[in-house]
């Protein structure tokens, strides 16, 4: 039983000590840092009003591809446009979800 402690605590001791070299590695290494980056690409989108947008700038609102783009222009084309950014869950394929996401990239 004490060799199993034993080995147990080595392990984990190892593990740690890698833990922190590799945290500290990243920290200093720029090289690292840019593949971190690159990774998890920020999105940065201005707020898009959903009744004038053309179809290549609705594709660049996050969960929002050409279909879904193509339903927002259909829904205001045959309703005369949104009045409220709620309005936008009626279009086929927006839920709750998406519409969190969305709500603070959209205008009227």
């Amino acid at each position: 039983m004490r060799f199993l402690a034993q080995t147990l605590t080595t392990v984990l001791s190892s593990l740690a000590l890698t833990i922190a070299v590799l945290a500290g590695a990243r920290a200093d290494n720029p090289t690292l840092q840019a593949k971190t980056q690159e990774a998890r690409p920020a999105k940065k989108v201005e707020r898009v009003n959903i009744n004038t947008a053309d179809l290549a700038t609705l594709k660049k609102l996050p969960g929002v591809g050409p279909v879904i783009a193509k339903r927002i222009i259909a829904f205001r084309e045959a309703h005369g446009g949104f009045k409220r950014a709620e309005e936008i869950l009626n279009v086929k394929g927006i839920g709750e979800k998406t519409f969190e996401r969305l709500q603070p990239l959209i205008r009227i």
